[in-house]
């Protein structure tokens, strides 16, 4: 079974400029990142607040806050890439809201092939409401074509848990590449700030 603590830094990474002098438009970020989320499907965000009078400044990262219905809330990370305005965000995984993205990433580093090659893995959508409890599945389809599934539910403390379908069974999935974490299941700790371990984010760049 692997065990995966929903603080992987999940992330869809997408980018877009805010042009202008001085200071970054994060009230024009905001509104950007709660379209986004809400084109991408899974859930809804009631708002997303950011920080007033963040500078321009390449390299530099702040965060913003998306709000849900009943005072729930979940981190977005901002980069930016340089200091025109051109800006990177992030959803990470928390203790409110999945990043299937990167639980997607994470099962097809597991699921590796004996040559190497990752199977497609698709769990539906972008985000999930991390609720403990839930239970839900992931397709799979590795390289020979083959079709498969992994079933997944998220415990009491909010992490995941999921085991590969075979024959209709739930069974243990086979060790981890040599390149990975070997025989040791996966685990990795959520918080609202970001993951002890990751996965590397799926990305997106707007034009300038």
């Amino acid at each position: 079974m692997l065990k995966i603590s929903p603080q992987f830094t999940g992330l869809l990474l997408l980018g877009f400029a805010l042009v202008g002098c001085g200071n970054l438009d994060t009230r024009l970020l905001a509104t950007t990142i709660q379209a986004g989320i809400n084109g991408q499907g899974g859930i809804q965000v009631k708002a997303v607040r950011c920080p007033e009078g963040v500078k321009k400044e390449g390299g530099r990262s702040f965060e913003c806050r998306g709000e849900l219905e009943g005072q729930k809330s979940f981190p977005i990370v901002v980069h930016q890439r340089d200091d025109q305005g051109a800006v990177d965000w992030e959803v990470l995984n928390s203790k409110t809201v999945l990043n299937l993205k990167s639980l997607q990433l994470e099962v097809r580093r597991a699921l590796r092939g004996p040559t190497g090659k990752e199977p497609k893995v698709n769990c539906g959508g972008f985000y999930r409401l991390n609720t403990p409890g839930d239970s839900f599945e992931c397709q799979v389809v590795k390289e020979d074509e083959q079709e498969g599934a992994i079933a997944v539910r998220i415990d009491p403390q909010g992490n995941l848990l999921w085991n590969e379908i075979i024959d209709g069974e739930v069974a243990a999935i086979p060790p981890a590449p040599p390149d990975t974490s070997g025989a040791t299941p996966v685990t990795v700790k959520v918080t609202e700030t970001g993951a002890e371990t990751g996965s590397t984010p799926a990305k997106g760049h707007a034009a300038k």
